[in-house]
């Protein structure tokens, strides 16, 4: 019998349906009218949003302060004449100043031999993870951080002093580089707020870029970002890339990777109390990963919503604490350090033009191939490189504005043309 033959009135068991109200079996049986599934991913998406943001300002300065040094700072600008130029080991080759296109062989050779060192440090980084040296990790990324901290922020305070035109004595000098640098090691391998470890990462990075974008040749700059992006690409996606062996490790183990290699938009940290002990702390959330931002007395956990900050920091509700906490640090967005340095090399380059519009062409490149970066992260839930989609549309922005809009809108300013 057909359903126009049992009317809804006829049957005093159902009462009919005003106009414009569901169904309550349909909105059961349909999960897109669910409320509970509306509210989930409304809030999801509000989440990823919200990382993408914590991700792309602390890019944002990282690529400002990189500008503003090789604009403002002769010392960091490469030399013209790269063939008297000093070169770091890992680019041996010397470019020939005016040879042009005869110089792509050249750095073509230099970014294999700089793409061959990273790939070998990245498998003896790997192979003391898998086998738990930690120590000697510890150890060499101490030393790193030191030398960037108090030795190339020694010689940027001074080209920043003479650029300002101010004089340092030594004493002063001596004060702030050793304030900054104590601060900072004690911020990146032990114990510090995250935003005061996410500074410091973020001026780490800088810096590195500054001393790559000074010493490696203008040749061999632009075809190793490209390598490194390819490089990055199979490292991480390939089942045998170091980078993928790596995360898969330290998820296996449960274990963080080192703070120094990796900056976190997750807003899960320590805050310091009065009292307590480590104990008190409920076992099913004393993971590595909290341990590395844990105090000895308690754990916070900061949570932004659209009303502001809630911040739990006493023991009593951390003893209510779920794991759904512990689930907000491992959804943070996660770029490592190399990503912050990769990019500033990049709009470096673009800098030394001193022409704006190449400038804000490539930082809207780099922003948008991170951003899509973010948005695959979130569909795919797996690990991502996040160089080679920056990088693309990056170099693709350069040379297009560099040698195509630039110059098209300089000929009409000069013939007064306007559109």
């Amino acid at each position: 019998m057909g359903a126009a033959d049992d009317p809804v009135e006829d049957r005093p068991d159902v009462a009919p349906l005003a106009a414009g109200e569901d169904d309550p079996d349909h909105q059961a049986a349909d999960p897109g009218h669910d409320p509970a599934a509306a509210d989930a991913a409304a809030a999801g998406a509000k989440y990823g949003a919200r990382h993408i943001v914590l991700v792309i300002i602390p890019v944002t300065f990282c690529m400002t302060l990189v500008c503003f040094s090789i604009i403002n700072l002769p010392a960091y600008k490469p030399s013209d004449d790269s063939s008297k130029q000093t070169t770091l080991y890992y680019t041996p080759i010397h470019e020939t100043k005016g040879d042009g296109w005869g110089n792509l062989g050249v750095a073509v050779l230099n970014s294999l031999i700089f793409v061959s060192i990273v790939l070998g440090m990245t498998i003896v980084l790997v192979a003391l993870y898998k086998y738990r040296c930690y120590k000697v990790i510890h150890v060499w990324l101490i030393l790193s951080s030191f030398l960037l901290l108090f030795m190339f922020s020694f010689l940027y305070m001074l080209n920043f002093g003479i650029w300002l035109n101010v004089a340092m004595d030594y004493f002063s000098t001596l004060l702030v580089l050793l304030n900054f640098g104590v601060m900072g090691m004690l911020a990146i391998h032990w114990k510090a707020p995250l935003i005061l470890q996410q500074m410091y990462l973020i001026i780490v990075g800088a810096l590195m870029a500054l001393i790559l974008i000074q010493y490696i040749p203008p040749w061999t700059s632009w075809v190793l970002l490209a390598v490194l992006a390819l490089y990055d690409l199979a490292a991480v996606l390939l089942p045998v890339g170091p980078l993928k062996v790596l995360v898969q490790i330290a998820q296996e183990r449960d274990e963080p990777i080192f703070p120094a290699l990796i900056y976190s938009s997750a807003m899960v940290f320590a805050a310091t109390a009065d009292g307590g002990d480590a104990a008190d702390i409920p076992p099913h959330i004393d993971s590595p990963n909290i341990r590395s931002r844990r105090t000895a007395s308690t754990l916070a956990a900061e949570q932004n919503d659209a009303d502001g900050v809630e911040v739990m920091s006493n023991r009593s509700r951390l003893a209510d604490t779920t794991d759904s906490d512990i689930e907000e640090e491992d959804r943070g967005v996660k770029l490592g350090l190399g990503d912050f340095i990769f990019y500033s090399i990049l709009i470096g380059k673009a800098a030394i033009s001193y022409d704006y519009t190449v400038i804000f062409s490539v930082y809207i490149a780099i922003i948008f191939g991170l951003i899509a970066t973010v948005v695959l992260l979130a569909f795919l839930q797996r690990a991502l490189p996040a160089l080679p989609i920056s990088i693309f549309f990056g170099l693709t922005f350069y040379f297009t504005t560099m040698y195509i809009v630039s110059p098209y809108v300089q000929r009409l300013s000069a013939n007064q043309v306007f559109i």
